[in-house]
């Protein structure tokens, strides 16, 4: 339940799935089977135990993002310095709003 032991991961098993002449789409995961924390089983041989302030960050870190004023993201996810533009393939005509494509009879 901990969004950055997730991300730590990604530079050790992205190399081993990642083919340059894949063509890739964006995609969601769902997870399911959820059990308490309390109720979890612990790694005795883990090198990092859970921290209570973890726990901390991320329910205030979901907090945020579930509010109306803004999200927070994580470094690791970067910036895309793209300007986000929307598909415009199926427009509807601007009749209104834009005398260019007022319909004509002739």
């Amino acid at each position: 339940n901990d969004t950055r032991a997730l991300l730590a991961l990604i530079p050790q098993l992205l190399p081993r799935i990642w083919r340059d002449e894949q063509r890739y789409q964006k995609g969601g995961v769902m997870l399911a089977d959820f059990t308490p924390a309390g109720m979890q089983q612990g790694d005795l041989f883990a090198g990092v135990q859970h921290s209570p302030r973890s726990e901390a960050l991320m329910q205030v870190i979901d907090k945020i993002n579930q509010g109306r004023l803004g999200k927070v993201y994580f470094a690791a996810r970067g910036r895309d310095t793209r300007e986000w533009m929307m598909k415009q393939e199926h427009l509807s005509p601007r009749y209104t709003t834009s005398l260019d494509e007022l319909p004509s009879a002739k």
